[in-house]
This record gives C-alpha cells, structure tokens and sequence, in this order.
C-alpha cells in the first residue's frame, strides 16, 4: 500500500519534479523468532497495513525529502500494543535502496506457568488453587499443573494432607509468581511420617492376701 502526497505524471521537465518515496517493511514479534500475524499499523488514525502469517507488512510511503511520518501500531486481542509510536524519515536516497525495517514487539499479556509437583512420600494427594483441586499426586508423589497468568498475577498451591493425617507437615503451600515469559517451576515436598509411640503397660504391685498380722502393742 502506498501513502503521500499524489505524485506529477508526465516528464520531469514539465512538471514538478517526482516526490521521493520509500519502501519499507514492519515485522511484527510477539517473541523473538515468534512471528504474529494480524498487527495494524495506522497512519493518522487510519490503518495502512496489517501484518500476514509471516509477519511482515509492506508500505511505500511518498512525500517530501525529510518528512516525517508517524506509524501507531495495533496489536490482535491478547497482546500488548507498543506505546511510542513509530516515525520513518523519507530519504530520497532510500528509493534505490533495499526497504527499510521496521520491528513492532506485541507481547503476550499472559504466559503459561506450569508447576511440577514433587511430593517424596506423598502419594496420592490433592493439589488445590482456591480450594479446588487442580491435580493429584499419583504413586510416586508427582503430579503437574499448568496456568495462563499474567505477569502481576500470583499462583498459591496447597498439598492436601486432610486424608493423610500422619504425614509432616501437614498442608504446605507455596506461591508462584507471573512474569514476562512462560515458566517451567516446581514444587519440592519431602513428607515424613509422624510414629506414634506404643503406650508402655506397669502391672500394679500385687497385693498381700491371707492372715493380717496386728502390732504386738495393740492388746
């Protein structure tokens, strides 16, 4: 797509002389080497261009040697769109010249947090995120959770022990903390098991039976 200024027709020395123009092309990341498709680029409000499955939008631009144009970009929906706006200087010297690039960065407004947990000796326990069961350890005290958060967001995880009252400690948590990329963490629990001490039994002395002998000065 082409935007400036309408350009003269007919021979240079009849008219004004050609306006400079530029191509250029914007390549659209949402991470690096992670192409997104369906990023508008607007120019004064109105979009210019829009991004493919490859990430790449082309544009020419046309004005005057020197003109700045300003570029506004639009994120798709899930995505955070650059603030700044972007600004192409025209250089008649560009027009030979292979097209410029332009980089936008529309990063993910979630990412995926997966928690391996990691219970020794505790099988077969409830994990639980706001009291609902989300996983459960299987024989071996492994299970796994995953989560789409945002990097402001916190993840508390709790080992339910209520089935399992002999295991120490009883409930451990941990929280998980958002950030700006996806995470692969864990969750760590040895558990042990709490021995009860056997109740030792003391016979009672046994008591004397038979005659009782009285004191001799007892007449």
């Amino acid at each position: 797509m082409a935007i400036g200024l309408p350009t003269w027709l007919g021979c240079d020395s009849l008219g004004p002389p050609k306006k400079p123009s530029q191509s250029i092309v914007f390549s659209a990341e949402s991470d690096p080497g992670t192409a997104l498709a369906g990023v508008q680029v607007l120019h004064r409000g109105k979009p210019v261009a829009k991004t493919g499955a490859d990430g790449m939008a082309s544009l020419q631009i046309t004005g005057q040697e020197g003109e700045t144009f300003d570029f506004d970009v639009r994120c798709p929906s899930g995505f955070r769109s650059p603030v700044a706006a972007l600004s192409v200087v025209l250089r008649r010297t560009a027009e030979q010249a292979a097209a410029a690039r332009f980089p936008i960065r529309c990063t993910p407004k979630e990412r995926t947090l997966v928690v391996a947990v990691r219970a020794e000796g505790g099988a077969n326990l409830p994990v639980l995120y706001l009291g609902r069961e989300v996983a459960r350890t299987d024989g071996s005290g492994a299970a796994h959770v995953a989560f789409r958060v945002a990097s402001a967001d916190a993840v508390a995880l709790t080992l339910d022990t209520t089935q399992q009252p002999k295991l120490r400690p009883q409930h451990p948590a941990m929280t998980f903390h958002g950030a700006d990329r996806d995470q692969l963490t864990s969750f760590e629990q040895r558990f042990d098991v709490e021995v009860t001490k056997a109740r030792t039994f003391v016979a009672p002395a046994p008591q004397p039976t038979g005659p009782v002998r009285l004191d001799r000065h007892l007449r």
